[in-house]
């Protein structure tokens, strides 16, 4: 989920909602007499006015959020429309994704010119307070909702950096629109950066493709640092023109089942060197990637170690526009490491100065720039 829109982290969801059908029930043994008998003392005694449509949104938002899960989710029809803006790239806020990592409301990334990144909030960085509430008092919604705002509005946030260092932001925010891919050109070597994995990230990835191509380019970074994910679909097309005939990623359903996905089409770049770059901002999609390139000895990955969020979520529609976004399996890499559990570890780790977005130093692209003249 998303700060820039709704809510924030990483999300890696199938691009259209599944019709499943229902694989267990006991509803028919539940008996919802406390439910109907909440709704009728509510409507008797409550003083003030009543929403109905609210009291239903609230009641199925309680209902998934029983399941503690940060990525199962009910969006009511306008969260919906935020969150769908925010996959494709524009959206009013901050421009920073976050997520719960062990309990905690952290950064994964700030989005490359957002105000979260030219203020100076970092991945990782936890966020304690927004404005004078603290976070621990609020549900993962009500911290979002209390991110989020119009353009020129501002927000005050005190996060924790490392161990016991806490910094206070105060960040207006603005409109957020982001190309999902972006490249330029080092010399004789392509440096692509992606942001999100959207539904026109591979068709952008290509146009880059045949761009270094044409140059006659010796070498490739991808650089995936401060990614949050996006689609299942996106991930696996990006992987595809790195990859050719190879397994991307394996799902694992919670029965223990894994259904494999492999590479597909013509690979554009299957073979020249290639450098991956990743880091605490790097999750999801971009994990899937990382590990395909990684488990299938295609490139070098440098950086750091990766966010961890390795769940599948599907997304379904509900008859007024809102959606429920549901847990239903793993993705492991293509040696069957969970991503979840362990992230993606590099090759070569390279940790970051934090006074780096000041100074405009980039010692991981250093690195990876280094490598490929060799």
């Amino acid at each position: 989920m998303l700060f820039g829109s709704f809510k924030a982290g990483a999300y890696s969801a199938r691009k259209k909602p599944i019709r499943e059908g229902v694989v267990s029930s006991k509803k028919e043994s539940i008996d919802f007499t406390k439910f109907w008998k909440t709704w009728d003392l509510v409507h008797k005694k409550f003083v003030g006015e009543i929403n109905d449509q609210a009291l239903l949104d609230g009641a199925v938002q309680g209902m998934v959020s029983s399941l503690d899960d940060p990525y199962t989710v009910f969006l009511d029809s306008k969260e919906t429309s935020d969150f769908n803006k925010d996959i494709e790239g524009s959206l009013e806020g901050i421009g920073a994704e976050v997520g719960i990592k062990k309990g905690r409301l952290v950064i994964i990334a700030p989005l490359p010119g957002s105000p979260a990144e030219k203020t100076g909030l970092l991945a990782g960085d936890q966020i304690l307070k927004i404005g004078d509430k603290d976070v621990d008092e609020l549900s993962f919604e009500e911290a979002i909702r209390e991110i989020r705002g119009l353009k020129g509005t501002k927000v005050k946030l005190i996060i924790l950096r490392g161990i016991g260092t806490q910094k206070t932001f105060i960040i207006t925010r603005d409109t957020i629109t982001i190309d999902s891919v972006a490249w330029k050109f080092e010399k004789d070597v392509a440096v692509i950066k992606i942001t999100r994995f959207g539904e026109d990230t591979a068709e952008k990835l290509r146009e880059a493709s045949q761009d270094a191509l044409s140059k006659g380019v010796t070498g490739i970074v991808l650089d995936l640092r401060n990614n949050p994910g996006g689609y299942l679909d996106s991930a696996i097309d990006v992987a595809s023109i790195f990859l050719q005939s190879k397994t991307v990623v394996i799902e694992q359903s919670k029965d223990g089942k894994q259904t494999k996905f492999n590479s597909k089409g013509k690979a554009l770049f299957s073979s020249l060197p290639l450098v991956v770059l990743i880091n605490s901002g790097s999750a999801s999609a971009s994990e899937i990637v990382a590990g395909a390139i990684l488990d299938n000895n295609r490139g070098t990955i440098i950086g750091e170690t990766s966010f961890g969020k390795g769940s599948v979520q599907t997304i379904e529609v509900l008859d007024d526009g809102s959606t429920v976004h549901i847990t239903i399996a793993k993705w492991l890499t293509p040696k069957g490491i969970s991503i979840s559990e362990k992230g993606i570890k590099p090759d070569i780790v390279i940790k970051v100065k934090e006074n780096e977005y000041l100074t405009g130093d980039d010692v991981q692209l250093d690195k990876a720039l280094e490598l490929l003249s060799k």
